[in-house]
């Protein structure tokens, strides 16, 4: 276990969410799972990437295994300075909904595609990533700032980092891996009013345009991971003429 990790092994990560900082970790948990399940989100045509009910998470105070593909994680991110930068104990509060739970899978790139023409430009089957927009966070800025040392500054402006800096909202086919890496939509949600205000259970939103005609429409989101495994699921939307 990590020097500094004090809290008691046997709380799951609910009960001790306040003192996670005392880890020296700012991820608390890393979600670990083999597949993607699709929902609605919102009455516009959004879709939420969850993950689905056979994940599980690791973090600090798993056993064996599962405590040691947390610290890997925490290694591959270098996660380890947390704690140091924050280091009073009242900065512990900076997030009003503090499930730091991020994806322990990394992906390369998201795609989208449905089983009907969806406009002049986009025929069924054909990609729709470039009409489409992925919203979650990441924790990489924050990483590649405790990196690099400016750990001074961080302490002042960690809620601006946090708040401005992590949520990215991207089309899909602008995506990077750093934006794919340790991704979250838990901490300081602040999407699109009318959207789900929390699930943790979520890593990521796809916001869509309106199709050209409406109707059911069945998507399939296609997600590469970096090893090269293939996440994929499908849902059907209906749009009426309102929602155009």
């Amino acid at each position: 276990m990590t020097a500094g990790c004090r809290v008691g092994r046997d709380l799951p990560p609910e009960s001790y969410l306040f003192t996670i900082v005392d880890c020296g970790h700012f991820v608390h948990s890393y979600w670990i799972y083999d597949a993607i399940c699709l929902k609605p989100a919102g009455d516009k045509g959004a879709l939420a990437i969850g993950i689905p009910e056979s994940a599980y998470y690791v973090w600090f105070a798993s056993v064996r295994k599962k405590r040691e593909l947390y610290l890997d994680l925490c290694r591959k991110y270098d996660d380890f300075d947390y704690k140091e930068i924050m280091d009073m104990p009242s900065t512990i509060y900076i997030d009003s909904r503090p499930e730091r739970i991020f994806s322990g899978i990394s992906f390369r790139s998201v795609d989208l595609v449905c089983d009907k023409d969806f406009d002049e430009q986009h025929p069924a089957g054909t990609s729709l990533a470039d009409i489409s927009q992925l919203h979650s966070k990441s924790a990489m800025p924050l990483f590649d700032k405790m990196r690099g040392g400016q750990k001074e500054f961080m302490q002042s402006e960690i809620r601006n980092i946090i708040v401005e800096e992590l949520p990215f909202a991207k089309p899909l086919d602008k995506l990077t891996e750093y934006d794919l890496a340790v991704m979250s939509s838990s901490v300081f949600y602040n999407f699109k009013a009318g959207w789900p205000e929390y699930d943790k259970f979520v890593l990521a939103y796809i916001d869509i345009d309106p199709p050209a005609v409406p109707g059911a429409y069945t998507f399939t989101v296609t997600m590469t991971t970096t090893d090269g495994d293939i996440f994929e699921d499908s849902l059907t939307i209906e749009w009426n003429g309102s929602d155009i």
